[in-house]
């Protein structure tokens, strides 16, 4: 009879975390509102901006709403073409840089964090449970509500 193999225990995946209703923010999503709610205190529009930009105003739609994941080179872009808005309308020197814009997004985590709100990097198209989500304007409430004026 031939001899059982020693072997390592089965792998059992830990139970999923389980977040209350709209207590789970999506990290491109909040990115994408960040962008907007820049773009909306210039009050540009979309189109503009996209013009500005050499896209497809859906592409900066669909950034904005976070059903993208953006790329540094496509922020980078975006936070560039804000800046120049920036100083061509209101000849402000701004110089806001993309990591100015990260700054911004890293403190609204930090702040929403502690309000008990869980992030993740994933698309909502991706989540499997929507009701978990914080999106749209509920997610913009919450970075208006802590935007550092």
């Amino acid at each position: 009879m031939p001899r059982k193999i020693d072997r390592p225990p089965r792998f059992v995946p830990a139970r999923p975390v389980s977040f209350g209703e709209g207590r789970l923010v999506l990290m491109p999503e909040l990115i994408g509102t960040v962008l907007a709610h820049f773009r909306r205190r210039l009050r540009v529009k979309q189109t503009e901006l996209a013009e500005r930009l050499l896209w497809p105003q859906s592409m900066l739609s669909k950034l904005e709403r976070g059903e993208i994941n953006p790329t540094v080179e496509q922020l980078d872009t975006v936070v560039a073409a804000l800046d120049a808005i920036d100083r061509e309308l209101y000849d402000d020197e701004l110089g806001l840089v993309t990591s100015d814009v990260m700054n911004m997004v890293e403190d609204l985590v930090e702040g929403m964090s502690k309000d008990g709100y869980a992030f993740v990097w994933s698309t909502g198209r991706l989540w499997p449970k929507p009701e978990q989500l914080l999106r749209g304007r509920g997610l913009a409430r919450q970075v208006i509500r802590r935007w550092p004026e």
